[in-house]
């Protein structure tokens, strides 16, 4: 259902918190539940060097931390944290927030990072935050605006806010039509496009300094148990054979124009 003032869809009846946390169990994140990752942490290496690629934008923009040695990065939507590991080893001071009690868990025994299940949850010891990122995760809370605010709160003026999500205005997701594969009630609540995240960011107190089209990667299992939800007489089959394949773990190039990437100063 599109809002009447910004235009962003979102799903109707909108699920509570309590739901969503209750998508993201361990098997979203090993076995596919709920439109989730045939094996997230099988894919590490992948995820590592898309965290690589995701920090690098900053330079890309222009942007430059205050503090010569770095400072706080809080990593919204953190998963098994392989974006805070990246972050720690270019000397920022990580924080992960994630609402699934399964990734908290895999944060805390993998990388002994603090991470919390919301961003009300982290101790304010009066410390700016350097940095905020939301990678493919605003698109799957009940209300990222308010998140955004909260934000915004604890971070410093000229901070920088990095954002990955999907645009349903692309020509990939028109051309698909009911068949992109963001359309994936309920975990995916709502479909922004690049309107609705330049409001959402004005109304938030951001202002946006690069956006643009990105690619990432995905391992080949991944990619063939998307088409498969999507096509599966044509990808059934396949899916089903791969994992006893060493092809399975290789990373292949994500590119249809359908994701975007924002990076925005806090004002």
């Amino acid at each position: 259902m599109p809002c009447a003032s910004c235009g962003l869809r979102s799903l109707w009846p909108m699920p509570d918190e309590t739901m969503l946390a209750g998508l993201y169990r361990w098997g979203y994140f090993v076995g596919g539940e709920n439109g989730g990752y045939v094996s997230y942490p099988g894919d590490a290496a992948i995820h590592l060097r898309n965290a690589q690629s995701r920090l690098r934008l900053l330079d890309r923009a222009g942007w430059s931390s205050a503090s010569p040695s770095a400072g706080v990065l809080v990593d919204i939507g953190c998963a098994f944290g392989y974006g805070l590991e990246v972050a720690r080893s270019q000397g920022w001071s990580p924080i992960g927030v994630d609402i699934s009690e399964s990734a908290r868990a895999a944060v805390a025994a993998r990388l002994g990072v603090p991470v919390y299940q919301s961003l009300g949850e982290i101790p304010n010891d009066g410390i700016e935050w350097s940095v905020v990122t939301c990678f493919q995760v605003l698109e799957h809370m009940a209300d990222p605006a308010a998140a955004l605010r909260e934000a915004r709160d604890r971070m410093a003026t000229g901070g920088a806010l990095l954002i990955e999500t999907w645009d349903a205005g692309s020509v990939a997701a028109k051309a698909l039509r009911s068949q992109w594969h963001q359309l994936a009630p309920p975990s995916v609540v709502h479909l922004f496009d690049r309107p609705t995240i330049r409001q959402m960011l004005h109304r938030t107190g951001f202002e946006i300094i690069w956006l643009g089209s990105t690619g990432k990667r995905v391992s080949v299992r991944q990619a063939t148990r998307l088409l498969a939800g999507r096509h599966p007489r044509l990808f059934g089959s396949v899916d089903r054979r791969l994992s006893g394949w060493k092809i399975a773990a290789a990373p292949v190039w994500y590119w249809l124009g359908d994701l975007i990437s924002v990076v925005a100063v806090a004002q």
